[in-house]
């Protein structure tokens, strides 16, 4: 139900002068049969899970950065547990703000309405819904994560830079909380 709320609020949000009342219709018949939430929320942490990782890279080389001052081994280890517990809740973080400001079941629809829309005539939209109702057509969506993911490529302008900024300013906010806690050793 939430889905074809969100299709319906889509066109309002959306417009397209051009298209007939049908047309759209059509359209968003074709989205409620080829948009699946569920492995697009997959591609949405394996997304997050690919931002932490690199993340994790670059905080390892900040660490060392921060670190290289330091001489005293215990202080050294201290701060090191200090970083990667501060770290780890950075983390916990950026999961929570992508979940939050990250709307790619969103993104990925409007793509679509937008190349429907633009490609495809009401004719040949009504031939996409009989075929995605039928067993090839179930077939083809069953193999759909896998051409998500080249799509998902193709949107890496608008996704990483926004995942990236706030990876960025949680990364900011771990440096801030570091040298806080570190200060008074």
């Amino acid at each position: 139900m939430f889905k074809i709320h969100f299709l319906v609020l889509m066109f309002l949000i959306f417009p397209v002068p051009e298209a007939s009342e049908s047309k759209k219709e059509l359209v968003m018949q074709v989205l409620r049969l080829t948009m699946n939430r569920d492995d697009i929320s997959l591609q949405k942490k394996d997304l997050s899970d690919r931002i932490i990782g690199n993340l994790r890279k670059a905080n390892s080389l900040v660490l060392k950065d921060l670190l290289e001052w330091e001489k005293d081994p215990d202080r050294i280890q201290k701060r090191e547990q200090i970083f990667h517990r501060l770290e780890e809740k950075s983390y916990q973080k950026l999961k929570a703000k992508l979940e939050e400001e990250l709307d790619l079941f969103r993104l990925l629809s409007l793509t679509a309405a937008k190349l429907y829309y633009r490609e495809f005539e009401e004719d040949e939209l009504e031939v996409l819904i009989q075929f995605y109702s039928s067993k090839a057509g179930r077939k083809a969506l069953s193999i759909a994560p896998r051409v998500h993911e080249s799509i998902s490529g193709a949107l890496s302008e608008e996704v990483i830079p926004l995942a990236s900024e706030i990876a960025k300013k949680t990364q900011n906010e771990l440096i801030h909380q570091f040298m806080e806690e570190v200060s008074g050793l």
